[in-house]
C-alpha cells in the first residue's frame, strides 16, 4: 500500500537533508585538502571554515536542493518543474501572518532584552552574510518541501486549499532541519532551540491556507534574518558577530512558547475560515 502523499513529500525532504549533508562533507573535504597542501594546521583550517560557514552551509543546501530537483524533476514530466514552483506557487502574503510575525518579533525582543555590546567585528559584511545566509538556510528547506509536494501530490491541487497535513508533520520536519544544521557544520554555535522554532513556523506556513513560499519568506525577511544579523540568534555564528546581546540570562528555548502561541493563532484563523466556507 503506497504511503499517503504528505508522507511521501516528507520522505523526499529527508532525502534532501541527506544530499545536503553529503554535499557539505564534500565541500569540507575539498577545502581541507587544499589547506593541507599549504601545510596549514587544524586550528587554521577550523578558523577558515568557521569564517566561511555561511558560504559552505548555503552551498551545501543549494546543492542538496539541486539534487532533489534533478531526481524528482524526472518524475514530474515537466521541462522546468522548479521554475514552475517559483513562478506558479508563491501563495499570497496573509495579513494574519504579518500580525503573527510582528507579535513574535516583539515577544522575542522582550524576552531577549537585547542591549548594545555584542561581539560585532568586521563592519557590515558579517551582518549582510548572516542575513542572506539565513534566508538560504531556511528557504532552501521550504523550497525542497514545496517542490516535493508539487511532484509527489502532497497538495490538494489548485482548487483544494493546500496540502493535507498529518499532526506530527511540522515538528518532524523541524527536527530534521535542526539535525541537518548540526550535521552540516558541527562546530556551528547557534543551531539550537531557536532554529527549531523558526523551522517549525516556516514548515507550518509553507502549507498554511493553500501553501506557497510567500508566507515563509515573510517570516524569514521580517523575523529570522534580522535577528540572525543583529543578535546571537544566528544559526551558524551564534553571538560571534552579534551587534546586540541579551542584557541578562537568556535561553533560546524561551522562544518555543511564543512560537506555539502565534502558530495556534494562525491555526485558529484557518479553522474559522474553513468553518465559514463549510
Amino acid at each position: 500500500m503506497p504511503a499517503p502523499p504528505p508522507l511521501r513529500a516528507t520522505g523526499a525532504y529527508l532525502l534532501y537533508c541527506l544530499a545536503a549533508g553529503a554535499s557539505c562533507v564534500a565541500l569540507l573535504s575539498v577545502a581541507s585538502f587544499f589547506h593541507f597542501l599549504l601545510d596549514h594546521d587544524l586550528a587554521t583550517i577550523e578558523d577558515w571554515v568557521f569564517d566561511h560557514a555561511w558560504e559552505i552551509g548555503s552551498g551545501a543546501k543549494l546543492a542538496g536542493l539541486a539534487a532533489l530537483v534533478a531526481v524528482l524533476g524526472v518524475k514530474s514530466g515537466r521541462r522546468t518543474p522548479f521554475r514552475d514552483l517559483v513562478l506558479g506557487r508563491p501563495g499570497e502574503p496573509a495579513r494574519e501572518v504579518l500580525v503573527a510575525v510582528t507579535a513574535l518579533f516583539i515577544l522575542t525582543v522582550v524576552l531577549m532584552n537585547p542591549a548594545h555590546g555584542g561581539n560585532h567585528r568586521g563592519g557590515l559584511a558579517p551582518a549582510a552574510a548572516s542575513f542572506v545566509g539565513t534566508y538560504v538556510f531556511y528557504m532552501s528547506d521550504v523550497a525542497a518541501l514545496l517542490f516535493a509536494d508539487g511532484v509527489l501530490g502532497g497538495g490538494r491541487g489548485a482548487g483544494g486549499g493546500g496540502p493535507a497535513r498529518v499532526p506530527w508533520e511540522a515538528p518532524v520536519l523541524a527536527g530534521a532541519h535542526l539535525a541537518l544544521g548540526r550535521w552540516l557544520l558541527p562546530f556551528s554555535r547557534g543551531v539550537d532551540a531557536a532554529v527549531f522554532c523558526n523551522a517549525l513556523a516556516l514548515f507550518f506556513l509553507a502549507r498554511w491556507r493553500g501553501g506557497g513560499w510567500a508566507n515563509p519568506s515573510l517570516h524569514c525577511l521580517l523575523l529570522a534574518c534580522p535577528l540572525a544579523a543583529l543578535t546571537p540568534l544566528n544559526p551558524l555564528w551564534g553571538g560571534h558577530h552579534a551587534v546586540l546581546s541579551p542584557a541578562g540570562p537568556w535561553a533560546p528555548a524561551a522562544l518555543l512558547p511564543p512560537t506555539l502561541l502565534c502558530l495556534g493563532y494562525l491555526h485558529a484563523k484557518e479553522g474559522r475560515a474553513r468553518g465559514r466556507r463549510g
